[in-house]
């Protein structure tokens, strides 16, 4: 992670993101994982939760993603800028399929999913029990509880 700007710059954007992280709520889990039979929530359901507020406290969030050319690999930067023009950066890579029948599918799941948690994670947001990454490491978790 880089925290990039002037002393100025990350105090405010510090100051900002302290008061939008009071006021995000739970984010629902409203999405199914018809492989592992889990819930989670989805990118939408994320952003949907924390656009407003970030845009409410003068940030924004990007995440573009790349190729890693040769490698089988995409990566998604996470971008948190502030009006003052401090700005927070994340990067997150993971391998895509290349054995699916359709490698532009598999690539846009594989961004949306590095999308997902790097906002997850660079915003600290929780998103009830991890029943999808418990089941994708293959343990089961049936215990539900909400986290604000």
């Amino acid at each position: 992670m880089r925290i990039c700007g002037n002393d100025e710059q990350i105090t405010e954007m510090a100051t900002a993101l302290a008061k939008a992280q009071g006021e995000f709520g739970t984010v629902d889990k409203g999405a199914t994982n018809p492989f592992f039979n889990s819930k989670y929530a989805d990118l939408a359901s994320i952003l949907k939760a924390v656009t407003p507020i970030l845009s409410k406290n003068g940030l924004c969030l990007l995440t573009p993603p790349k190729t890693i050319k040769g490698e089988g690999m995409v990566e998604v930067e996470c971008i948190l800028l502030h009006t003052s023009g401090g700005r927070i950066e994340t990067n997150l890579s993971g391998k895509v399929d290349a054995s699916a029948k359709n490698i532009m599918h598999a690539i846009g799941s594989a961004v949306t999913y590095l999308r997902r948690y790097s906002v997850q994670g660079l915003l600290n947001i929780a998103c009830d029990a991890d029943d999808d990454g418990n089941a994708a490491g293959g343990v089961q978790n049936n215990q539900k509880r909400r986290v604000k």
